[in-house]
């Protein structure tokens, strides 16, 4: 039997945990921006293979809006503007499983929309990372 628990996943960004207030449903999204290989098919149905050589990616993180990061994150993209050094590196790992998305570089987007509704909401950071490793090992295996 696997097992997973969404709260034995950590996520930090420049020695910040984005942990604290994470929003229902999918908290934390994890993409490269291109895939590894394209083709390209000739008029004759020759296929030709193309690395892509893009590993940059987006790392998008969910927060309920009360969450206390929020303030953190924004704090720190004001600062951003004024200083261009707020870049750091980026990790997710599942700590039951073997999990896990890593960059060495990465930077908020900018400020989420703002919304606001008479049901909770929540801000998406977009974190931009220049070279984004993802490694999908599975769940934790239990005794059964």
């Amino acid at each position: 039997m696997k097992q997973y628990d969404p709260k034995e996943v950590s996520i930090s960004w420049n020695n910040i945990s984005l942990n604290e207030g994470i929003a229902e449903g999918t908290f934390i999204l994890a993409e490269r921006n291109a895939p590894d290989w394209t083709q390209v098919v000739g008029s004759d149905g020759e296929v030709t293979r193309i690395r892509t050589n893009d590993a940059s990616g987006v790392v998008t993180v969910t927060l309920k809006r009360g969450s206390a990061v929020n303030a953190l994150l924004t704090t720190v993209l004001a600062a951003d503007k004024l200083s261009a050094n707020a870049v750091g590196g980026l990790t997710i790992k599942d700590n039951q499983g073997n999990s896990r998305a890593v960059a060495a570089t990465a930077y908020i987007e900018g400020p989420p929309p703002m919304e606001f509704s008479n049901t909770e909401t929540t801000n998406a950071w977009r974190f931009l990372c220049d070279r984004l490793e993802l490694f999908h090992r599975g769940s934790a295996q239990i005794s059964g």
